[in-house]
């Protein structure tokens, strides 16, 4: 049975989310609510290597810890902490089922323990935010939920803060390629390599580069992540002789990047995240899951798609071209109203 739940004194607030960049920035709007509905009580993130750097500069945040692994032994020092907090309540902000977060939650002994439906230990939490009838919904819909719960208001915007210094790193490399000021600036970030389906093939990123150089009166470079570099490289770039390039850059100087870029290329990705975070319009290349219940939300941001649920690759050259026809006639419009600002 659920225990009484007083949603308008929690003084000491514990988040939990063990995943990579995009899971974290699409958190955001969560946090931000809490924020809004808690402005006085102490609000701390557990959170995994992965998205730390964005999470330090989260100005709604109090604290951010990093989880590290249950073999470390520092890490698991750290976790220590956990025993001596007077949480009031401890959020576990996976939508999936994670061993690691219902491990943490054991650790934090709040009398509040609450997550989404999933299978887990009933013990390890007191409050679950039960999943609605159609599994599939986007991320945007579940954190409202939560938000509900709480009796706060959900605002669906994400969001990163982008620090000064990361400006000025994000402008000297862009001064670095030598665009033309006039034209619309384009970055292109293939990545996700790890994930087959979920991964638009590098010889279409060829053609479809090749086919933009040709057509499109714009800037164009490929940002590249961390460990991309060799891949891109070889697979990509030695394809696209001339083609300029970024990367790989910590996610700070990463988010600057593209707050300054007119538009964003990618696979369903975290950089696809971050882009709609800091404000810039993103063309995507989407599974008809991926497009379902990841893609960020608002008329700023398109997209091709698969018909099938589970793979992006069969999306041709030709409908991504026609597709992102859209994304460049705004992306243009939009650099020409910055200009005449």
């Amino acid at each position: 049975m659920e225990k009484p739940l007083n949603k308008s004194e929690f003084k000491n607030i514990l988040l939990i989310l063990i995943g990579r960049v995009g899971d974290y920035v699409i958190t955001t709007p969560f946090i931000k609510t809490l924020r809004i509905k808690y402005p006085k009580s102490k609000i701390t993130l557990l959170i995994s290597k992965k998205a730390l750097q964005l999470a330090l500069r989260n100005k709604d945040l109090d604290k951010v810890i990093v989880f590290e692994s249950w073999t470390n032994i520092i890490g698991n020092l750290k976790l220590l902490f956990l025993h001596n907090n007077n949480y009031d309540i401890a959020i576990d902000l996976n939508p999936a089922y994670s061993r690691t977060s219902i491990g943490i939650m054991y650790l934090t002994r709040a009398p509040m323990r609450l997550t989404f439906g999933k299978k887990a230990p009933k013990k390890a939490y007191t409050h679950f935010i039960e999943n609605e009838s159609n599994a599939d919904e986007h991320f945007s819909d579940k954190y409202m939920r939560m938000s509900k719960f709480l009796k706060a208001e959900y605002k669906r915007e994400m969001n990163i803060d982008v620090l000064d210094e990361d400006s000025r790193s994000a402008q000297e490399l862009l001064n670095n390629l030598n665009m033309h000021p006039g034209k619309p600036l384009i970055a292109i970030h293939p990545g996700n390599f790890k994930k087959t389906g979920h991964r638009w093939p590098e010889e279409k990123f060829i053609s479809f580069t090749k086919e933009l150089l040709e057509h499109t009166d714009a800037n164009l470079f490929y940002l590249i992540g961390p460990g991309e570099e060799e891949i891109t490289q070889k697979n990509i770039l030695n394809f696209l002789p001339g083609v300029k390039s970024i990367g790989p850059v910590p996610l700070g100087p990463a988010a600057a990047i593209l707050k300054k870029t007119d538009l964003l290329v990618c696979n369903s990705t975290g950089t696809l995240h971050i882009s709609a975070a800091v404000g810039t319009p993103t063309f995507s290349f989407n599974t008809a899951y991926s497009l379902k219940c990841w893609k960020p939300e608002g008329e700023n941001h398109f997209h091709a798609v698969s018909d099938d649920w589970k793979s992006c690759q069969g999306i041709t050259v030709e409908t991504a071209l026609e597709e992102f026809d859209k994304a460049f006639d705004y992306a243009a419009k939009r650099r020409q109203k910055k200009l005449s600002a």
